[in-house]
């Protein structure tokens, strides 16, 4: 996949991102913005610490 190729593999690598890392990133891949936008860290964050059962208590829903 498009991350894979930035050797980008896990949820623990995305919820570990900084806001510079998450600007080169959204500009690289012309994301305008969706990183944020979605909140992927939060997002990563909760998968990374207890898979879709996190992200279920956390968001209210399964990851899409």
């Amino acid at each position: 996949g498009i991350l894979h190729s930035l050797d980008i593999f896990t949820y623990a690598q995305v919820a570990s991102w900084t806001k510079a890392e998450r600007e080169w990133v959204d500009g690289y891949l012309s994301l305008r913005g969706r990183i944020e936008r979605e909140d992927w860290v939060k997002q990563a964050k909760a998968l990374a610490k207890g898979g879709v059962a996190e992200y279920i208590r956390v968001f209210g829903k399964k990851p899409v």
